[in-house]
């Protein structure tokens, strides 16, 4: 709700990411190609979880670092392809821990959760939400931030302290 108050794109970090080398630079770049870009809504700056789906269609781990340059964002929908149109799954991961969100996304997520309320953890949800209900989602294949995957290198998630 602070963003649609505010009117402007705002920065979401957890507690425990790790900034990988020049990200001040890299997000500045990014940021300069969505102030051109109109409909964007989220802007994940990492992510986890693709290395299942990688394995499921014999994918190498490497393939959104090995397509895309480090200066490139891709769509959600381009990384849907690997899954199947009636969920999430795909090369998407989740990717809470780290993301840029528009006003207008912010308004429009706001919206589905009064309208539909929240089923998933907010990654997935919003991934959901770029599947489902048009949510324009934005990827960076060469992360900018990484974050210890909850279940495999953490003992504890701090939602669960809340």
């Amino acid at each position: 709700k602070q963003v649609v108050e505010l009117d402007q794109p705002m920065l979401i970090l957890e507690d425990d990411v790790t900034f990988q080398p020049h990200f001040i630079d890299r997000l500045g770049f990014f940021l300069n190609i969505l102030e051109e870009k109109t409909n964007w809504d989220v802007l994940f700056l990492g992510f986890h979880g693709h290395e299942d789906n990688c394995d499921k269609h014999n994918i190498p781990y490497t393939y959104l670092t090995d397509t895309f340059h480090k200066t490139s964002l891709t769509s959600y929908k381009y990384m849907t392809k690997f899954g199947t149109k009636n969920d999430a799954s795909g090369l998407h991961g989740g990717g809470t821990f780290a993301y840029l969100i528009s006003p207008q996304g912010a308004q429009r997520l706001v919206k589905m959760v009064k309208d539909h309320k929240f089923y998933f953890p907010v990654d997935y949800q919003i991934l959901e939400c770029g599947l489902h209900y048009g949510l324009d989602i934005l990827v960076c294949p060469h992360q900018l931030v990484t974050s210890p995957k909850f279940g495999l290198d953490t003992d504890v998630s701090d939602i669960q302290k809340i």
